[in-house]
């Protein structure tokens, strides 16, 4: 696991489909305009959205429809959408520790069990919390503050 540029995109591009759905075509230039992500690669994370099965691509008038609801998309579903597996931890640890100083000869193999756990316990926790709960914050967001912008603009 690795910190991830792509998560909050993805997550953004989901919502918005879920969102406009039935509403206007969400396409990728609208979703463009939400995310302020070149289009290129609003596409590029919408056919890896496509290829992990959460997302359904449409062209034009059609749009983008998910393929299951908010309620049973992860945000774990969706960060091993968008990111490959990496080789390197999420809390990398320096590699030019002193040999001769008793705590840099053994800070990496210290710490690996103790990152691996926690990084464990991260995938869980994103593995539990679903889309639909973001979607409702966004929602009371919302309400607190209504945003002027129709749904005939691409924002």
């Amino acid at each position: 696991m690795h910190r991830s540029r792509h998560l909050p995109v993805a997550i953004h591009i989901l919502l918005c489909v879920d969102a406009f759905q039935g509403k206007k075509p969400v396409t990728s230039r609208v979703l463009a305009a939400s995310t302020g992500v070149h289009p290129v690669d609003i596409r590029r994370l919408m056919s890896q959205l496509a290829k992990a099965g959460l997302l359904t691509g449409g062209q034009g008038r059609l749009g983008n429809h998910l393929n299951r609801p908010l309620s049973r998309i992860s945000l774990y579903d969706v960060y091993q959408a968008v990111e490959p597996e990496p080789e390197e931890s999420l809390f990398p640890v320096h590699t030019r520790s002193s040999q001769e100083c008793p705590v840099g000869r053994h800070i990496q193999q210290a710490l690996q069990e103790p990152f691996y756990q926690v990084e464990q316990a991260m995938k869980a926790s994103m593995d539990e919390l679903m889309l639909d709960r973001i979607q409702k914050e966004i929602g009371l967001l919302e309400r607190a503050n209504p945003s002027f912008f129709p749904l005939t603009t691409d924002f």
